[in-house]
């Protein structure tokens, strides 16, 4: 693996009309949490109801663009998803509804995954390159420039 390049957050992603707001993870409890199955998130929060007596109240698709509805029509109050995806549905329901916001993404990072790239051993000569590579993206402010170009 070579040396981590993005930590890669969950996020909430809620209605920006939602009462009472949701700010931060607790608040989850008790909530129709929409989540993508076999994703990092359904991950997170099957293990939280798991350990915790099933706080909150999951739902689960393979289909991103149903929670998304399911969302947009208050059938499920949050969506826990990568926080690119999140940030991305924000935007683009930005942009579809004009000036007004229909999703927010909530600013609390629920669990952050560093994101490696793999090599095949035998070629450790390329993963000492991208180390490299990512230690001068870094070094110079160049990769957080990116991400943030991004909105990542």
């Amino acid at each position: 693996a070579t040396l981590p390049y993005y930590d890669r957050p969950q996020a909430m992603l809620v209605r920006s009309d939602r009462e009472p707001p949701v700010t931060e993870f607790s608040d989850l409890f008790g909530l129709r949490v929409g989540i993508v199955t076999e994703s990092t998130g359904a991950a997170l929060m099957t293990t939280y109801n798991e350990q915790r007596g099933s706080a909150i109240r999951l739902f689960a698709s393979r289909d991103l663009d149903r929670l998304v509805e399911q969302l947009s029509q208050n059938e499920v109050d949050v969506l826990v998803v990568d926080r690119p995806v999140a940030t991305a549905l924000a935007r683009t329901s930005r942009e579809n509804a004009g000036d007004d916001d229909e999703f927010v993404v909530v600013d609390a990072a629920v669990m952050s995954t560093p994101l490696v790239g793999v090599v095949q051993a035998e070629r450790a000569s390329i993963r000492d390159v991208l180390d490299e590579a990512i230690a001068e993206l870094k070094g110079e402010g160049k990769l957080d420039r990116i991400l943030e170009q991004w909105q990542l």
